[in-house]
């Protein structure tokens, strides 16, 4: 009877233990490399340096790429695409315009006229004046504009770069 007594506490004790919930452990590790057939992750994801993926990758969350991600391929995107904006730029009288980002806000300190630098192949870039001050971006050499580009306040121009210039896309006067 002690026995079977003892058995039986022994068998509930570990049935309790095979059926109660266990405490999820997070763990973190550093990977050199990491091939997988599949790949899940929950929360921010967070890639430094590049990323490249073939197949399709779906990521829910937050996630940024310190590097370049390239996209061979459609590209969908559902919600809002936001646009982090780089360091405003002040444009002097005569100078040189080079936009640093794709939202690229400029600012004077009074009317002035500037050109454009050389493009970046490929860089689609929206420039954003807001300043109360008139910046015209002339139309020359290493830029194929619609004429000169006189952006007032809140005005801007959109231009992707091609070749050796930078081509308009659009301009809106605000």
């Amino acid at each position: 009877m002690k026995r079977t007594m003892i058995t039986v506490l022994v068998a509930l004790s570990l049935l309790a233990v095979l059926f109660a919930g266990a405490t999820a452990q997070t763990f973190y590790t550093s990977l050199d490399h990491v091939i997988a057939k599949s790949l899940i992750t929950s929360g921010d994801t967070s890639v430094i340096g590049n990323l490249a993926v073939t197949g399709v990758t779906a990521m829910t969350g937050n996630t940024s790429v310190g590097g370049t991600l390239a996209v061979v391929g459609d590209t969908s995107l559902s919600g809002l695409l936001s646009i982090a904006t780089v360091d405003e730029l002040t444009v002097a009288n005569g100078g040189t315009i080079t936009p640093t980002g794709t939202l690229q806000r400029l600012t004077a300190a009074g009317a002035v006229g500037a050109a454009l630098g050389a493009p970046t192949a490929g860089a689609y870039v929206m420039l954003l004046n807001t300043s109360a001050n008139t910046i015209t971006i002339t139309d020359t050499t290493g830029a194929v504009l619609a004429g000169n580009a006189a952006l007032g306040q809140w005005d801007t121009l959109t231009i992707v770069g091609y070749g050796n210039s930078w081509h308009e896309v659009a301009r809106s006067n605000n």
